[in-house]
């Protein structure tokens, strides 16, 4: 697998990778959805492309057991323990990428950045 690789990020036991072209590869431990492969597998040892993925992503960011991507559009998706990311959600095992800044659809997310149990989002209002 040769990859233009943009960005890596890693959570407690997986990664993200995010390519030049918008893909976003992940691998690790999944129990609780944190690749967004739309499955909980116990563990993905080779990156597999997250398909479910419409837009091309512009950035990543890992958390403990979770994952968030930023797509063109400027939204934000997340998959995994969403409820231990800070997020008002009540799933902890998320397989398949979801919105998850509805709060915030006035602005266009630029990055992202995650902490353990945390997501710090750069935003510009939207005209």
């Amino acid at each position: 697998m040769n990859l233009n690789i943009k960005k890596i990020c890693g959570g407690e036991k997986h990664t993200l990778i995010l390519t030049e072209e918008g893909e976003v590869y992940a691998w690790g431990g999944n129990d609780v959805g944190q690749l967004g492969l739309g499955v909980n597998d116990d563990l993905v040892k080779e990156p597999r492309k997250i398909e479910s993925l419409e837009d091309k992503v512009v950035d990543i960011g890992c958390g403990l057991n979770y994952s968030v991507v930023v797509n063109t559009d400027g939204e934000v998706l997340g998959f995994g323990a969403l409820r231990d990311a800070g997020l008002p959600s009540s799933k902890d095992k998320v397989a398949s990428p979801v919105s998850i800044c509805d709060a915030i659809k006035d602005y266009k997310v630029e990055t992202v950045s995650c902490g353990m149990k945390h997501i710090l989002i750069f935003a510009k209002r939207e005209e």
